[in-house]
């Protein structure tokens, strides 16, 4: 479905059409798409099954600004489906030869009013911090979530609600629905440090850019038995799933890419940390690789504290795997340690100094079944 929202003009003077084009809407599929060439294949896969079929009860605008009959700049907005109704932002991209002309602006101020105007409580988006597109949605009504790039949005109207107050709840298989809902839960500052080995997660992370991974992981085997502990007001709470771990390979090649992935990630949680300092986690991670042997899969979860009553259940919710399972738990959760060991698993290892914290690492304990 397409419908025009609003008007603009760009700095120069020229008007600026904007639509909004709710998928899935084939026609609009390959104007779209041109417009984020510039994604990764999985990115790309993930806008055109959107645009082409749906992504179930997720809702997916794509809100452009038209110039004749020609799109030149995107913003993305998905919707978790009420009564939740949170979303996300993504997506966002101008044409370089209309760039510094408003349209980013334009866009995202008129996302912000539709978004409101149809029901939407609260949207969240990724960027850099500090950088000249975190300003300019300072500018737009975003707040900032910590020192970070995660930025929040809520309309002025809308009283603020405890997100994770105790509520009964239910517990079902991950859908496209709980794409905006898990991003917020593992943007709490509540909770275990470590959130996820399997993504390189610790600390207030958010799940934008993990989400899509875990969907085609899911679709190839790679992630099965992956559920969510859901609210009955559509909050998710709790989120838990089995994976195949390939962070520790026995191969040289294998072992040298895990250390790319998790450089990457330092570099774009803390950029202050000196590449130095990153060579300190070669040797503990060499000595976590010898801890791993034939036991299955990667037992991986996070639950908001106050749902930690059910977090036994969760667990149980994923199923089993015929070579065991192992976990991990960091130095200063003895929560998430006394779950694992009360689910049956037993502590196999601890290596230390190797999640990284503030200025410090701490120690990671192994757990296996």
């Amino acid at each position: 479905m397409t419908e025009a929202i609003g008007e603009a003009a760009l700095r120069d003077g020229r008007p600026l059409q904007i639509i909004r084009v709710t998928a899935p809407e084939r026609e609009w599929a390959s104007r779209v798409l041109k417009l984020v060439s510039g994604k990764g294949a999985l990115w790309r896969s993930v806008i055109r099954q959107a645009l082409e079929s749906g992504l179930g009860d997720l809702e997916v605008c794509f809100y452009l600004a038209v110039i004749g009959d020609d799109p030149v700049g995107n913003v993305t907005v998905h919707r978790s489906p009420p009564p939740d109704s949170i979303g996300m932002i993504l997506n966002v991209f101008t044409e370089p030869s209309y760039r510094r002309q408003g349209v980013a602006k334009a866009l995202t101020q008129a996302a912000l009013g539709d978004f409101e105007a149809r029901g939407g409580r609260s949207l969240y988006l990724t960027t850099r911090y500090g950088g000249a597109a975190f300003r300019l949605y300072l500018q737009c009504g975003f707040e900032a979530v910590g020192e970070s790039g995660d930025m929040r949005w809520r309309p002025s109207g809308l009283a603020e609600e405890p997100r994770f107050a105790e509520r009964p709840a239910t517990i079902r298989e991950v859908a496209w629905r709980d794409w905006p809902a898990l991003h917020a839960l593992y943007l709490t500052e509540e909770g275990s440090y470590l959130r996820s080995l399997h993504f390189y997660q610790w600390g207030r992370c958010g799940y934008e850019g993990e989400f899509p991974l875990l969907m085609a992981a899911m679709a190839s085997g790679g992630v099965r038995g992956s559920q969510v502990l859901v609210t009955d007001t559509g909050v998710v709470v709790g989120h838990a799933y089995l994976a195949r771990q390939p962070a520790w390979p026995t191969s040289g090649a294998g072992y040298f890419e895990h250390l790319k992935r998790l450089w990457a990630k330092l570099r774009w949680v803390r950029g202050d940390v000196p590449k130095l300092r990153s060579l300190s986690l070669l040797v503990p991670a060499m000595r976590l690789i010898r801890t791993r042997r034939a036991c299955g899969r990667l037992l991986e979860f996070f639950v908001h504290p106050n749902f930690s009553s059910r977090a036994a259940q969760l667990l149980g919710s994923v199923g089993a795997d015929e070579d065991g399972l192992w976990a991990v738990a960091d130095s200063e959760a003895p929560e998430r340690a006394a779950l694992l060991e009360a689910v049956g698993m037993e502590r196999a290892a601890m290596v230390p100094r190797i999640v990284p914290r503030a200025e410090d690492f701490m120690d990671l304990n192994v757990f296996r079944s």
